[in-house]
């Protein structure tokens, strides 16, 4: 995580991606994920695509700032 919150220079910027980082964490542990998980509250179906889009945007932006996403 540090490595990744490295590649972005702004520092109050990378402490909100950082609590970024750990509110998804949080998400995760709390709720059925993956569909094997038990003991977990499952997502309701209508904040399926807010945690999913959440999860998208924080991967591309740390894929943007290391320099592994291919831009066309």
């Amino acid at each position: 995580m540090k490595k990744l919150l490295g590649h972005i220079p702004d520092v109050p910027f990378r402490d909100i991606v950082e609590a970024e980082m750990t509110a998804l964490t949080a998400i995760g542990n709390t709720f059925q994920i993956r569909h094997h998980e038990v003991g977990k509250h499952p997502v309701p179906a209508h904040g399926q695509d807010y945690i999913a889009a959440r999860m998208v945007n924080l991967i591309v932006l740390l894929l943007h700032r290391s320099g592994r996403l291919a831009t066309v």
